[in-house]
Formats: C-alpha cells, structure tokens, sequence
C-alpha cells in the first residue's frame, strides 16, 4: 500500500524498531535510499548508525541462543531417554509407561479421547 508520509513520520517508524528503511519504503511507496536520505536529514548518520548496530547485536544474540538450542537438544538426544521426541510423557495421564501413540497420547488415553 503506498501513501504519502511525512518526514517525521518516517523518522518515528524507524525509531520505534519496528520497521526497517525496506519496510517504510515500500509503505511510503519511495526507495530505500530516499528514505536513508531523509532519515539521515531528520535524525542524523550518527543516530541511524546508532540503531543500525543495536539491530546487528540483536541478530547476533538470536544466533547465539539458536545455536545453544540446537546444542541443547543433541546433548538431550544424546544423554535422555525420552518417551517420545516431541513430548516428555503421555499428554493426558503424564505417564511414561506406555507406548506412544498419536496426538501425544499413550494407547490407553487415545482409545479414550475424542479422536479414537
């Protein structure tokens, strides 16, 4: 959807975080170096790349914390006997005695719900 929007308005949605330079220019219906020229006109370069480099070191905590979950599940793989690899136990009873069936389900509780 393009729309006509004025200069502080721009400056406001990428404050905010929410939004990058793309995102407002396709909504300003302009490109994204008009809009790096405006920003750089309304806030400053030094602010722009202020924010630029919060947003690279909250890509980069992201990639930390995927990497430490996919670690985390193959060291879980590795070392726990689990009753099934989606679900820690029978979604219903909690138990881990019997085998798993569907939904999350051990035998007994499945022939008992709704979806048997």
């Amino acid at each position: 959807m393009k729309r006509k929007l004025s200069k502080s308005k721009i400056a406001s949605l990428y404050l905010t975080g929410e939004y990058t330079q793309q995102d407002i220019s396709i909504q300003a219906g302009v490109s994204r170096e008009r809009i790096r020229q405006i920003l750089k006109e309304e806030i400053g370069q030094e602010a722009i790349n202020r924010i630029n480099d919060s947003r690279k070191e909250a890509v980069t905590d992201k990639e930390v914390l995927d990497y430490n979950r996919k670690r985390l599940k193959r060291l879980l793989k590795r070392y726990v006997k689990r009753w099934h690899w989606n679900y820690l136990a029978c979604i219903e009873c909690g138990s881990i005695k019997g085998k798993m069936n569907k939904k999350g389900m051990c035998i007994a509780c499945y022939s008992r719900s709704l979806y048997y």
